[in-house]
């Protein structure tokens, strides 16, 4: 029995409105070559990626990011970049506020050289960070062989004294939306897309240079190309219906 999680529970437990979900995002609109229905139906968990056809290309890589972007957000996006046309590999940052840029610099790796490369990404430090993206995803190889890894980091300490614990509950929330919004751009794509909510936030902590809380990981996520275990048995979704 974990005590602290029904501590978290009663300290949580209370209905406190923020503007969480009621800022309008700014996504530049694409061409669209599926329905919504369709992508919805065939969204899935990858179980495994396909280290020998990981690569995705920058415009697929843009436009990514770009259904995540947002101009008022509690949530950035750490990146580790493995198989990307166009970019090197290593770790980036994806702001989604750039009001917390400056704040970000004081607190993340003082080394980290900010090099721009589009609007909102930056590159943190060039290498393959693949290991590392297994290591701290609890030693996933689904972290490592797709085209790129993500930890969401949020605002924390700051959020939770201005909107008591219940923000603690609702950041994970937003990490929750911007995970399934990933999976149905990366479905669109004809990419796959996996949710890693084992993770160690101590090591992700350490890699990026944080050390106060007034940021926290709270969720890992990763996008390739799945490989099919032909040994599990698929059915269409909802099928009896």
């Amino acid at each position: 029995k974990w005590e602290i999680i029904d501590q978290i529970e009663t300290l949580t437990h209370k209905n406190i409105k923020t503007d969480l979900f009621l800022q309008p995002c700014t996504i530049e609109h694409k061409r669209a070559e599926y329905q919504a229905k369709d992508v919805i139906m065939h969204r899935r968990s990858a179980q495994m990626m396909d280290a020998n056809n990981a690569t995705i290309s920058l415009e697929q890589f843009q436009t990514i990011l770009q259904s995540v972007h947002h101009e008022h957000a509690d949530v950035h996006l750490l990146l580790y970049i493995h198989n990307v046309q166009g970019l090197k590999q290593g770790l980036y940052l994806y702001i989604r506020d750039v009001d917390d840029l400056s704040t970000l610099q004081a607190e993340l790796d003082q080394a980290f050289i900010y090099e721009k490369i589009f609007t909102n990404l930056y590159l943190l430090a060039k290498g393959d960070y693949k290991n590392i993206s297994k290591s701290v995803s609890c030693n996933q190889d689904i972290a490592k062989d797709g085209a790129f890894c993500i930890s969401m980091l949020a605002k924390f300490s700051s959020l939770i004294d201005k909107y008591d614990f219940q923000k603690y509950k609702e950041l994970h929330y937003e990490c929750g939306a911007i995970g399934q919004q990933l999976y149905l751009e990366a479905t669109s794509l004809l990419l796959s897309a996996t949710g890693i909510g084992c993770l160690l936030d101590d090591m992700i902590h350490e890699l990026f240079g944080l050390g106060s809380n007034r940021y926290q990981v709270l969720y890992n996520f990763t996008i390739g190309r799945a490989l099919i275990d032909s040994r599990v048995q698929t059915q269409k979704p909802y099928d009896e219906r």
